[in-house]
């Protein structure tokens, strides 16, 4: 196994906006902020669960390998709320997630991680720790963390019908514009193609096991 297991040290083209979890910070922002998101699912297995998300900052907990490192669509977002990770994030992340248990026992969605990525594998254990005790909790995300590394075969130990990380590369693919080859390599995005208003009314990513490819942003 690729011990690889690294922080890089590059992080936000926007310092200003990463923020110290506290008791007074809500970590899991509601989707219905997040226009591509949406405010709950509306088809398949998930159908009915409000969404939430998760924003870390990007690069700084990202594998320098990402593909799309330097053109990380994070770069056009000067206004989002970029959290710190660490022991703070996780102790905000676990009162947060037994309060959403409380409310929506019949299920919620967490979006991991609208910026950013695993920053270790035991941050990836405490996910597995969460779906243990929160049975509502479903989760799903995209990590450039390569299968040979300590963290994608964390990742890889807790894949579920409820969490599900979509490998970068292999599980994704992005492209600089759309070509007639896509459709043989897998399929296009329905919410950049138009086809969807939202994750929410896709379900496509947790739903498929076939390359869903992405536009560069």
């Amino acid at each position: 196994m690729n011990s690889i297991n690294y922080i890089a040290r590059t992080g936000t083209n926007f310092p200003s906006t990463v923020r110290v979890p506290d008791d007074d910070t809500r970590v899991l922002k509601p989707g219905a902020w997040n226009r591509k998101l949406g405010a709950k699912v509306t088809k398949g297995a998930w159908a009915s669960m409000p969404i939430y998300c998760l924003t870390l900052e990007e690069r700084k907990t990202c594998p320098s390998t990402c593909e799309n490192w330097a053109c990380c669509y994070g770069n056009h977002m000067p206004f989002a709320h970029r959290f710190e990770h660490g022991a703070e994030l996780e102790d905000r992340l676990d009162t947060e997630l037994a309060v959403l248990q409380l409310f929506h026992p019949r299920g919620f969605v967490v979006r991991l991680h609208v910026l950013g990525d695993f920053y270790s594998a035991e941050y990836v254990e405490r996910w597995a720790e969460w779906l243990d005790r929160f049975p509502a909790l479903h989760a799903y995300g995209y990590s450039a963390w390569l299968p040979d590394t300590a963290i994608g075969e964390a990742l890889a130990e807790i894949h579920s019908d409820r969490f599900v990380v979509r490998t970068s590369g292999i599980d994704t693919k992005t492209v600089t514009d759309w070509s007639p080859d896509d459709r043989a390599s897998g399929i296009r995005c329905p919410v950049q193609m138009d086809k969807a208003v939202s994750c929410g009314s896709c379900a496509l990513c947790w739903s498929t096991d076939k390359v869903v490819i992405f536009k560069v942003h």
